[in-house]
């Protein structure tokens, strides 16, 4: 399986703003039609996105470039649930972290109100995963997906502990790409390649 996992592209709230449908900003909607140009020339099976409008979006402006790929979308790859945590637009992690500490619980296993806990989204990233494995091993695959979610798929991916994420950033817009065999061991990755922003770029004149 060739498995690509992409993080959508810059959002209302990447950008700073409060944004309760956090659509993607003028910059992450070019971000998203160059990973389009990326893809162009990829052999994609399949493309799963989350329901979430920021990856919606993205994946929107990547469509004229990959026409007739069949498309999944789905609320197993959205981004972590943070629950109250999660209001006027805005992520509140300086709470989120504040009372998880107030809980006597180590900050994976804090699950906030009406939201999931970290170990949660990570064990909710090895269960898709494990899909994947199952029906897709002949198959080349293209994920979009969010931060939090990619992170620990891909610790899944590498067979890595949960609290190697605080390690690993993900760009908006990057691209982490794995070759795996039959069994779904790992041939060969590289992680948050962001070259295409770049490549499709304005020259100067």
């Amino acid at each position: 399986m060739k498995l690509y996992l992409v993080r959508h592209a810059k959002s209302e709230r990447n950008a700073g703003h409060n944004s309760n449908e956090d659509k993607l900003t003028e910059d992450g909607k070019e971000q998203a039609r160059r990973l389009g140009k990326y893809f162009h020339n990829v052999n994609l099976d399949k493309i799963y996105c989350s329901t979430l409008t920021r990856t919606k979006e993205t994946l929107e402006e990547i469509k004229p470039y990959v026409k007739n790929v069949p498309l999944i979308y789905s609320k197993k790859i959205i981004e972590q649930d943070i629950g109250i945590y999660r209001k006027n637009g805005k992520d509140d992690w300086k709470n989120y972290f504040k009372d998880s500490i107030k809980s006597g619980k180590h900050i994976v296993d804090f699950k906030p109100r009406r939201g999931e806990s970290m170990r949660e989204t990570y064990n909710r990233a090895r269960k898709f995963f494990n899909y994947l494995t199952r029906n897709h091993k002949d198959n080349s695959i293209l994920v979009i997906s969010h931060m939090i979610f990619l992170r620990y798929l891909i610790l899944i991916i590498l067979n890595l502990d949960i609290l190697e994420a605080r390690l690993i950033n993900l760009s908006n817009a990057a691209v982490s790409s794995f070759t795996l065999d039959k069994k779904g061991k790992v041939k060969q990755y590289h992680i948050d390649d962001f070259h295409h922003l770049l490549k499709y770029g304005v020259k100067n004149k």
